[in-house]
């Protein structure tokens, strides 16, 4: 559950250029409850457009921004995305997820205030941005509309096809994560399947045995050196074996399966070469972790309630909700689930982290009371809202990577004629939006020429110049 601050580490080496002259920030009034209209209290919803390639007649491409609102602008400043918009002289638009970066429906982040949270709102405040656009012009009034996205971005953009048919007219979901699960068990062994065949058997055998050693330590409760090798944060209060324990395996276990989806197969060379370094497998592992992931922190947090309490401070100003951990949390806990425990089989990372801790912690980060029956009955309601696995839905193109070990979260098979599904080779998240002057490896270029084409049929474009 808590891996906001790892995906944002990650994240921060490999971003495309941010800045962009041509993407304008606007803000659109939206309803803080658009089911409820009793409730009218409204709020600013950020959104970014760039219209500098728009010809008059063109459709609108719209990109829904996700728990990764800082990647939106990047992603509108350069992708496979945009040059396919800018071909059809399209009108660009990206949407900023409620509660995300600038986007605040209510005062702070109290659990009562937390309640306009979900995936619903936040499809229909983006209906109601495609219904503003449409309204603004008159070349934009009869729009076709494109939606597209990446990991929860992607799972918004095929549910707007989905529940608002009226106004998208195709959907291209990328890394799409739309199968709410409470016990996400799969995400460490697809990892490990991932290292065992893409880094070969002495990169998973030096990684499983790191692992050992680290098991060791926690056997014999020597945690000075485990705060000496892991570069651990300096910390007054006990080391909690348990909770402490449990955390810490989970965030080194999710950070490598992330990074790993993420970077690709450079990504699995990197970490394997870390493994190789220093006095053993152990230091190799903390050496990759704290270059990798926590040198921007300085340490490795060591003191659980300084760790927890990121995610604790309903405040807008605190760093859990900055970087949208606390939000993440609250959508875990109470739509999607996807606690990436180590119940699974077949994976070298320990049984710390069950997903039975998770509702403790659920309760504890949302100053709350949470039952376990209260989140499966959130995470049943989610997929009898969105379909789950199964949607009922046509003109969507799911597309994932083979490396993504988040993949059995989305769509991996045609569930029919109008709605195809490719799986990328040696790629992981996302990897199809990258530019197509920047891809080399011919199955990624073959999925991202096929973005293209079924783009252009239901635009009712005649394909008359195919890409290289």
């Amino acid at each position: 559950m808590l891996t906001k601050l790892v995906q944002i580490s990650l994240l921060l080496g490999v971003l495309i250029a941010m800045a962009s002259g041509e993407i304008e920030r606007r803000n659109i009034t939206q309803w803080q409850d658009h089911f409820d209209y009793n409730n009218t209290e409204t709020w600013e919803n950020t959104y970014y457009i760039d219209d500098s390639f728009y010809e008059p007649g063109g459709p609108i491409f719209l990109f829904m921004g996700g728990m990764d609102f800082y990647t939106t602008i990047g992603r509108l400043n350069s992708s496979h995305f945009r040059d396919i918009a800018e071909e059809v002289g399209a009108v660009l638009v990206g949407t900023e997820h409620r509660y995300y970066g600038e986007s605040r429906p209510t005062p702070d982040l109290t659990k009562e205030n937390l309640v306009y949270l979900t995936s619903a709102q936040a499809l229909a405040d983006a209906a109601e941005l495609v219904r503003y656009l449409k309204a603004s012009s008159p070349d934009l009034h009869d729009a076709q509309v494109i939606a597209a996205g990446i990991g929860h971005g992607g799972a918004l953009a095929s549910w707007m096809r989905l529940k608002y048919p009226e106004l998208i007219d195709g959907a291209w979901a990328s890394s799409a994560k739309v199968n709410a699960i409470v016990n996400f068990h799969e995400f460490l062994p697809n990892a490990a399947e991932t290292i065992r065949i893409y880094g070969g058997l002495i990169c998973y055998t030096r990684m499983a045995n790191a692992f050992v050693m680290l098991e060791e330590l926690f056997a014999e409760g020597n945690y000075t050196k485990l705060f000496e090798v892991f570069r651990m944060c300096p910390t007054e209060q006990e080391f909690d074996p348990e909770l402490g324990g449990g955390l810490f395996f989970g965030t080194i276990a999710t950070a490598i399966g992330m990074y790993i989806s993420m970077l690709h197969s450079s990504g699995i060379t990197s970490f394997c070469g870390y493994l190789d370094r220093g006095e053993n497998e152990l230091y190799g592992l903390a050496d990759w972790i704290y270059t990798a992931i926590y040198q921007e922190a300085g340490c490795l947090q060591g003191n659980v309630d300084e760790y927890l309490y990121i995610y604790m401070d309903p405040d807008w100003d605190s760093i859990g909700s900055i970087i949208g951990g606390r939000q993440q949390v609250w959508q875990s806990c109470n739509e999607q689930g996807w606690f990436r425990s180590s119940d699974g089989e077949d994976h070298p990372f320990g049984h710390r982290f069950p997903y039975q801790i998770m509702y403790e912690q659920c309760g504890m980060l949302l100053n709350g009371t949470i039952t376990e029956e209260d989140i499966h009955r959130n995470i049943n309601n989610t997929n009898a809202q969105f379909g789950g696995l199964s949607p009922n839905v046509t003109r969507v193109y799911y597309t994932n990577g083979e490396l993504d070990a988040e993949r059995s979260l989305s769509i991996l098979e045609d569930l029919n004629e109008e709605t195809p599904a490719d799986i990328i080779p040696f790629f992981g998240q996302g990897a199809d939006f990258m530019p197509m002057s920047q891809t080399v490896y011919s199955g990624l270029r073959a999925v991202q020429t096929r973005a293209r084409s079924l783009i252009l049929q239901w635009l009712g474009i005649d394909e008359a110049t195919p890409y290289n």
